[in-house]
């Protein structure tokens, strides 16, 4: 946590940049929760669709796939064999509940896609970024409890990250904080 402008995002961008490009065994996930998502369900299947795109490109070691924004079902033909069991699930799964109307089943089915990765054995290293957007509203603190309660039932690593003054209601986690980094710093 930090203060805007203190380098939280920047230091988890880089964070997620090195474990792209310098390793191969852990999938790197970063997500922001955005004031833009209006409904559960919006932000709901931005983290499917990204936790999706992030890991075809890491595990195809082609970062280009994070320019094209493919959709789903496209995501799922470029997945690379290994994973192509459980990635075809979460489609079908996001398919079969995107056209229902149970909102809740559908939000829990795209926010516990990085857990069904990892009892597939995948291993993901996840960074949820903003999470001081959560404090805007009720639906957006729904939302981040949702997030929390499937990381804390998980063996999935997990980073919480936002402001400083914004309560993470996290009480076995460590707290990192950073104040202004110099530029030297930063570096």
């Amino acid at each position: 946590m930090g203060p805007p402008g203190s380098g939280v995002s920047e230091l988890l961008k880089h964070a997620y940049d090195r474990l792209f490009y310098e390793q191969t065994a852990i999938i790197p996930f970063y997500f922001a929760l955005s004031k833009s998502d209006k409904t559960a369900r919006h932000t709901a299947q931005r983290f499917l669709h990204q936790f999706l795109l992030q890991t075809v490109a890491f595990r195809r070691r082609d970062a280009s796939i994070l320019g094209w924004y493919p959709d789903i079902s496209e995501l799922a033909e470029l997945a690379v064999p290994a994973d192509g069991h459980w990635i075809d699930r979460l489609v079908e799964a996001n398919a079969r509940d995107h056209a229902g109307d149970d909102d809740q089943t559908f939000v829990q089915t795209c926010l516990t896609a990085q857990v069904r990765a990892a009892a597939s054995g995948a291993r993901v290293f996840v960074m949820i970024d903003n999470c001081h957007v959560a404090a805007r509203s009720d639906e957006m603190a729904e939302r981040f409890d949702t997030i929390k309660a499937v990381h804390r039932g998980s063996s999935v690593p997990y980073i919480l990250a936002g402001r400083r003054r914004f309560s993470f209601d996290e009480p076995t986690g460590e707290r990192l904080v950073l104040d202004q980094l110099s530029f030297a710093e930063a570096t």
